[in-house]
């Protein structure tokens, strides 16, 4: 499972950011946070989002 989330602040959305890929185990696909991703509104940290904006 991958979960991708974007917000909306003062009318500008962000891009889409992954906050991590999750799984059972690892036969299919890597468990991994989704770190260093940016925009002028939002950032990401390991597997949080951070509004950096302003209303």
């Amino acid at each position: 499972m991958e979960t991708l989330v974007r917000v909306q602040v003062g009318g500008a959305w962000t891009k889409w950011f992954s906050l991590g890929v999750w799984a059972s185990d690892a036969s299919t696909v890597q468990r991994h946070s989704a770190d260093s991703q940016a925009d002028t509104v939002a950032r990401v940290s390991i597997d949080t989002l951070i509004v950096t904006a302003k209303k």
